[in-house]
């Protein structure tokens, strides 16, 4: 019975110091996922993080009592043969029982440090994910039935914190360079493709990206004019090679959108003005992140690039972002 009960109050605390150990080793991100896969037990871990006084209060609880508990049956149980064991060894009677005494706290110490805190840390810090998730309704019942002195302590532990003007930092923020780091985490493990890899460090790096660096130039934009006329657009629309031209009225800084060849030739008969799509207009400093945004709110695929002036200088499309993150591709007209 003696065996059984230490067995039971070691593992306890092992597992209350494990607990501890994998809440707050765990990653929050991972418990959001699974709270939003309807797993109950991500939304408690999720609690226990945000509010961490009161489940560390709780368990603290649980581990001071296992722990004088322990103490208190090893005292009990092993003071006697450990004298008896140290007379033996020429230790007189009268120092014997108070050796006794420091000869079992030093020995329980080794176990509580090694079996109940050691190897249950390292465990609980190498599968914190899981075993966080595992034992969270357990341990939601022990903060419940612990609320009235958690409470008390929380109330304790936070007036203290005021009085001494100890303020506690709030999470910082995540930052690029930390989601970059747990990619590259990824990455090593292997959960991450080297192809997503490439992609997602390309698409950060489009707020730095500046239209002028990737922009067709000026010299190299095609385009057609409407005052030469529906036949001449049409046949320079047919020679050329490009899959869209920029439009404009007289020359290229009096531009009024693009005309795609496929839409020109499927519509022989219709006017041009009548397939001409819009393009808006960006200055060359704009960023590919910028460009993007802009083309979805506004619904087009290619922007002009126009300097202070008034003066076109290049020309960016869709598929110029779409190069930046998968690489030369084939255009889409």
């Amino acid at each position: 019975m003696g065996i059984a009960l230490l067995v039971l109050m070691v593992v306890g605390l092992a597992l209350v110091t494990a607990y501890e150990m994998a809440v707050f080793s765990t990653r929050p991100e991972h418990m959001r996922n699974a709270s939003r896969d309807g797993d109950r037990r991500g939304t408690i871990v999720m609690v226990f993080l945000r509010g961490p006084t009161r489940i560390i209060s709780s368990l603290q609880i649980a581990a001071t009592f296992l722990s004088l508990g322990l103490g208190v049956f090893l005292q009990s149980q092993y003071s006697v043969p450990v004298t008896g064991w140290l007379v033996r060894l020429g230790v007189s009677e009268e120092s014997a029982g108070g050796a006794s005494s420091w000869v079992i706290v030093g020995l329980s110490t080794l176990v509580v440090l090694v079996l109940t805190n050691l190897v249950p840390k390292r465990v609980a810090y190498a599968y914190a994910d899981p075993l966080a998730l595992l034992w969270a309704e357990h341990a939601y019942r022990w903060l419940r039935l612990t609320s009235a002195l958690t409470s008390g302590l929380s109330l304790i532990s936070d007036g203290l914190l005021r009085l001494f003007r100890v303020r506690l930092p709030k999470a910082p923020p995540v930052a690029e360079r930390d989601i970059q780091e747990l990619l590259r985490q990824g990455h090593l493990v292997g959960t991450i493709d080297p192809h997503e890899m490439d992609v997602i460090r390309k698409t950060f790096a489009l707020s730095d990206r500046k239209v002028a660096e990737f922009m067709t130039p000026r010299r190299d934009i095609e385009a057609v004019f409407l005052n030469s006329g529906d036949g001449a657009v049409r046949e320079a629309m047919r020679r050329s090679e490009r899959s869209q031209l920029v439009v404009g009225e007289t020359d290229l800084d009096n531009y009024v959108g693009l005309i795609r060849a496929r839409e020109v030739l499927a519509h022989p008969d219709r006017p041009i003005r009548e397939l001409i799509r819009p393009v808006v207009a960006v200055p060359p400093g704009a960023s590919a992140l910028d460009l993007l945004g802009l083309f979805k709110s506004e619904s087009v695929r290619a922007a002009v690039v126009v300097g202070d002036h008034g003066r076109v200088l290049g020309l960016a499309t869709f598929n110029d972002l779409i190069s930046i993150l998968v690489g030369e591709a084939k255009a889409i007209a």
